[in-house]
């Protein structure tokens, strides 16, 4: 028994790493497809860069639909759609004929595919590591997230052997084709019914009574219907971790750091080609940077699990470190300079994206941690596709992207304050 447990949370571990690594090479791989989608189509580069943003956006909206779709149809049947989805996403892209077809296939179908793989293999890890300390889950998790980083590292070389070689319609077929593992990583996942999924007795039921004074009018009908219906989507939805302070001092952090790594994925090579860069020269500079996350995840999970330092001030350092790399872009003149800038960034980013998860399971608990992601994943997708905006918004008024990257970092630091205030408090 204890080494078939073993082995079902190693493959969950297995296929959270598949699943951040695919995550990661497709936002990579759609930052370096701007220039050529900009220039072919002939848009705007903040209209190319919000559309790219707009699917992690879409992709976090649809997060609370991920965690129902985990509660009634199972992690790993949810896992499997979700990729077969981002597998036509990027096949019908690669065929259109405008820019438009283009942004409502990744859009609709990649971003939904990757809210459903995101969100559901995440908290099946953390039913497989379900302890009270939560250190075997942190450290899994950080393993799992090391695959972004590693990404970062791979990728970049690879898809830029795509457009020169093919094109950036082959690109996409190719991604699409690389984008079916999330099947594998959905296979990967235990059995749906020991994952959650409710039995024959539908708990979630209820029997309606066979003499309802409400039924002797089409109004009370109605407003019977009605309510009904509202129980049910309340309970589908489930959006008690609102009602908690600490999931929003959470949810603020995580909305500016997505909203950070997208301006960086999607306009890091376009500004250092700007700064004079080549692309081969960019291209080093993101493998760099791509190192530097891993640092940065694996040092996360190495903090909490050896209790170095509590949760939140690890929390509080990491989303340091993520934002005062973009406020201080414009003095990076160098390569050097821009490189470490980068490495440094993404450490910090990859250590928050690791300890926010660990700290929506610390302070709201494995049993609403699917609703508490789905709900912070919501919120950070309203405001992410301001990465995508706020950078090409600025460059083309401007002809540079340093002040949108401050603006970024700036507030980044302004909502890590609440956060800041609770570790000092707790220190006392």
């Amino acid at each position: 028994m204890v080494a078939r447990r073993f082995s079902r949370s190693i493959a969950a571990a297995t296929s959270v790493f598949v699943m951040y690594f695919l995550v990661s090479m497709t936002g990579k791989a759609l930052g370096m497809l701007l220039v050529p989608l900009r220039d072919d189509f002939g848009v705007d580069t903040w209209v190319v860069g919000t559309v790219f943003a707009l699917v992690d956006s879409v992709s976090d909206l649809t997060g609370p639909i991920a965690s129902f779709t985990g509660k009634k149809f199972g992690n790993r049947l949810g896992t499997i759609a979700g990729g077969c989805m981002v597998v036509a996403g990027f096949v019908v892209s690669s065929l259109a004929s405008k820019f438009l077809y283009v942004a409502l296939s990744i859009s609709f179908f990649v971003a939904l595919g990757i809210s459903l793989t995101q969100v559901l293999t995440v908290v099946s890890l953390g039913q497989h590591f379900n302890n009270n300390n939560n250190r075997g889950f942190a450290l899994a998790l950080g393993i799992g997230k090391s695959a972004v980083s590693i990404s970062l590292v791979c990728s970049p070389p690879l898809i830029k052997l795509f457009i020169d070689t093919y094109g950036w319609r082959a690109t996409m077929l190719l991604q699409g084709s690389i984008c079916a593992h999330y099947v594998v990583s959905g296979v990967l996942l235990g059995n749906p019914s020991q994952e959650g999924v409710p039995d024959g007795t539908r708990p979630d039921y209820e029997r309606l009574p066979d003499d309802c004074p409400s039924c002797d009018s089409n109004e009370g009908k109605c407003v019977s219907t009605l309510r009904a219906l509202g129980r049910k989507m309340g309970r589908a939805l489930d959006w008690s971790p609102m009602t908690e302070s600490d999931f929003w001092m959470i949810t603020v952090i995580l909305v500016m750091c997505k909203t950070n790594k997208n301006a960086w994925i999607i306009y890091f090579v376009p500004a250092a080609l700007r700064k004079g860069f080549t692309l081969e020269s960019a291209a080093v500079m993101v493998t760099v940077a791509g190192i530097g996350g891993l640092a940065g995840t694996f040092l996360a999970s190495f903090v909490v699990y050896t209790e170095k330092l509590t949760t939140t001030a690890a929390t509080v350092v990491a989303t340091i470190l993520a934002a005062l790399p973009h406020i201080v872009n414009c003095w990076m003149v160098t390569d050097w300079l821009l490189m470490a800038n980068a490495f440094v960034l993404l450490t910090g980013v990859g250590a928050v994206f690791t300890l926010v998860a660990v700290m929506l399971k610390e302070y709201l608990g494995q049993d609403r941690l699917a609703q508490a992601m789905g709900w912070s994943n919501f919120f950070a997708g309203l405001f992410r596709c301001l990465g995508g905006f706020i950078p090409g918004f600025v460059y083309d008024h401007t002809g540079s992207y340093d002040f949108g990257f401050a603006v970024i970092g700036i507030l980044q630091l302004i909502v890590m304050v609440p956060l800041l205030l609770k570790s000092l408090r707790s220190c006392r």
